[in-house]
């Protein structure tokens, strides 16, 4: 199925979409710059794929939600368990284009192993993950996966393992990535080949 809301080149975008544009792009290129060049966010025509046609399309949201996704970096999480919690969230939603964008971050910025990338982008809960990446994963899964609160021995176990604050950080990106995943998946981002 073809996207939704294809990529578009800068030129065919309105004054307001040209400054997400450029604003996704510097960003874009100065994180996934580091992530090994081993996936594709730019087209040939100068077009950003992913989640750029979903935050450019309403301008006004897309920077309140691109705000939003660069606050969420700037936190003080692990990198393991930051991934962790966007893989198992991305696969909770079968979010293509996120766990397709997310598992290069995984490898080449957080430290997983390919195989620990790509079950966790699958839903699975690989072996050999960090105490950080694990308790994560237990608290994404969780949350992503069962209706209600989180049970109090996950919590506590996260929070003694973690600190409140990097719990609450990894809420924050599990939340915010269920929402992105879903926006990903209504416009039918295309995964590019």
């Amino acid at each position: 199925m073809a996207a939704r809301l294809p990529p578009k080149p800068r030129d065919q975008l309105t004054p307001e979409q040209q400054e997400m544009h450029d604003l996704y792009g510097k960003a874009t290129k100065s994180v996934f710059g580091k992530a090994g060049g081993s996936f594709v966010f730019e087209e040939p025509d100068g077009s950003y794929n992913g989640p750029l046609p979903f935050f450019a399309y309403l301008p006004s949201a897309g920077r309140s939600l691109f705000a939003q996704m660069s606050a969420l970096g700037k936190l003080p999480i692990p990198p393991d368990a930051r991934e962790v919690a966007i893989l198992t969230t991305g696969a909770h939603f079968k979010a293509g284009y996120e766990t397709y964008s997310h598992i290069p971050q995984a490898v080449h910025l957080a430290g997983l192993s390919q195989l620990q990338a790509e079950e966790l982008a699958v839903g699975r809960k690989p072996e050999g993950l960090s105490k950080e990446g694990d308790v994560t994963w237990e608290m994404a899964s969780y949350l992503v996966n069962t209706p209600g609160p989180l049970p109090k021995e996950i919590w506590e176990r996260a929070v003694g393992v973690l600190g409140k604050e990097v719990v609450v950080g990894l809420l924050h990106y599990i939340g915010f990535y269920a929402y992105v995943s879903i926006g990903l998946n209504a416009v039918d981002a295309a995964v590019p080949e």
